[in-house]
């Protein structure tokens, strides 16, 4: 049988493990690591020329790109070689800084969610 004081016990060590994955989170926010807005991969495709190996033998041109969004529309862009790293590195920041900011969200509402439920079983029964 769950007693009031365990399941207050419980509801605060939930809290506390949310907490601790929440000041993991916001660490993230502090770096002052830059963003790059979109995603960097390999685009193929047939270049269209008659004569060309992706015509006669179906072998696509590979080429980097990096994809993202202006003015709601999708923009590509040939990466140069000697800055595919840079890229790559700078839209992986992003993606991770929208990944925290998304995963901070879902942790505060499970937080709201369990304060809610620990001011429920706090409340007590008016004195007689």
């Amino acid at each position: 049988m769950t007693t009031h004081s365990d399941k207050l016990s419980h509801l605060r060590q939930n809290l506390a493990k949310l907490r601790d994955e929440a000041n993991k989170l916001l660490k993230i926010f502090f770096e002052g690591d830059e963003l790059l807005p979109g995603n960097v991969y390999e685009l193929r495709r047939k270049c269209g020329k008659k004569t060309c190996r992706c015509v006669t033998h179906g072998k696509l041109h590979g080429t980097m790109v990096w994809s993202r969004r202006e003015e709601g529309k999708s923009k590509l862009t040939v990466v140069p070689e000697d800055k595919l790293t840079s890229f790559q590195q700078l839209t992986d920041n992003y993606r991770r800084f929208r990944q925290s900011r998304s995963r901070l969200n879902e942790i505060q509402d499970q937080m709201l969610d369990l304060i809610d439920e620990i001011e429920l079983a706090r409340k007590g029964e008016p004195p007689t």
